[in-house]
């Protein structure tokens, strides 16, 4: 197993986008009866030269397939609907998800509401939480886990806003440097076989080219179109798996950082506020310190919850996802913010060019 934390299993560095297309060649400039250019001829080529330059920039700027070089291939999809606690909407989401994979050979990596397990309080005291996945949970049971949707940030507002009327899927190529030929055609396939369900989705990605104003402001509302992702790193022979405390540190100094293009900054710690609170039966719960005997508990949590891949196997590193409204370079422009701002439990965070 790799030592590199990651959001899904891998991400990709970007590579730089496709060359530009060739422009057309200038015109001949006119001549006078000397021989030598006019002054038409001066300014018919002087056109046409910045014209050429313009091109160029623009192909080198945005490449063939639209998504600036300062982006990751990075689709997100927005469903929204009535309630999460309606069985239909579950369903419908875990359908969307699975048709998600199917986008592109080999499947895409995907971060949606199917990811992780909703967890249940276990009716016996002291025994870890029980985990179900969101599609199969009874009327019953997720009304007695929609408490704590919004307790500790890691469902809300990373994957649901905090209505759970809207829900958040991401998705990027699990090999290579761009999403696979046909992807857009089949990504529009699949979106319109949701119509008439209890979704209306919204798509939008600079590689595929959907990128309707109206849809990237409503998925900002909540979501952001664009992630900016870290890497936090200890020095050599530290691990935050055999001492977590560094952690808390760093999950603490995050949540007070403000920028403007933020929507939501999470590591594994608030994966932990959000399954303690579970075990403990208490929304209210609070995790202001972790105990030598809630070591081993949180290890099991982690694999409980599906989130032990945000830690590096041997501890040394974890991921910052950080999710945002801003696009191309402004994007990168906050990952370095966060980078350059966050400083907490002898972390150092680097941007973290992977999915």
């Amino acid at each position: 197993m790799s030592d590199e934390p990651r959001l899904t299993k891998k991400e990709k560095k970007a590579g730089t986008p496709g060359a530009p297309a060739t422009p057309g060649a200038p015109a001949t400039p006119a001549s006078d009866d000397s021989g030598q250019p006019g002054f038409m001829g001066y300014l018919v080529g002087g056109v046409m030269g910045l014209l050429l330059l313009l091109v160029l920039w623009k192909g080198f700027a945005v490449g063939t397939t639209g998504m600036p070089p300062e982006e990751l291939p990075h689709l997100v999809v927005m469903a929204e609907f009535a309630d999460l606690g309606d069985a239909t909407v579950r369903s419908d989401l875990a359908r969307l998800q699975a048709g998600l994979k199917s986008i592109s050979d080999p499947a895409p990596e995907i971060l949606g509401p199917l990811s992780s397990p909703v967890l249940l309080t276990n009716p016996t005291a002291g025994q870890d939480p029980i985990a179900k996945e969101l599609d199969v949970l009874t009327k019953e049971e997720f009304e007695s886990a929609r408490p704590y949707f919004n307790v500790g940030g890691w469902w809300t507002p990373r994957i649901f806003n905090t209505a759970l009327t809207r829900a958040c899927f991401r998705a990027g190529p699990s090999v290579g440097s761009r999403f696979a030929p046909g992807s857009r055609s089949r990504l529009e396939t699949l979106l319109a076989s949701f119509k008439g369900s209890s979704l209306k989705l919204r798509a939008y990605s600079h590689d595929l080219r959907f990128l309707e104003p109206a849809d990237r402001d409503a998925i900002n509302q909540d979501f952001g179109v664009q992630t900016a992702n870290s890497r936090a790193k200890l020095a050599a022979g530290k691990s935050c798996r055999t001492d977590p405390k560094p952690l808390l540190e760093l999950s603490n100094k995050l949540d007070g950082i403000e920028h403007e293009h933020i929507r939501s900054s999470v590591t594994v710690v608030n994966f932990w506020r959000y399954a303690l609170a579970v075990g403990a039966a208490s929304p209210d719960y609070q995790l202001t310190e972790i105990t030598d005997p809630q070591k081993a508990i949180l290890e099991r949590l982690q694999k409980l919850g599906r989130a032990d891949d945000m830690i590096s196997s041997n501890g040394e590193a974890a991921l910052v996802f950080v999710s945002t409204v801003a696009e191309a370079k402004d994007n990168a422009m906050v990952a370095y913010f966060v980078s350059g701002n966050v400083r907490a439990g002898g972390f150092v965070l680097h941007p973290f060019r992977k999915r």
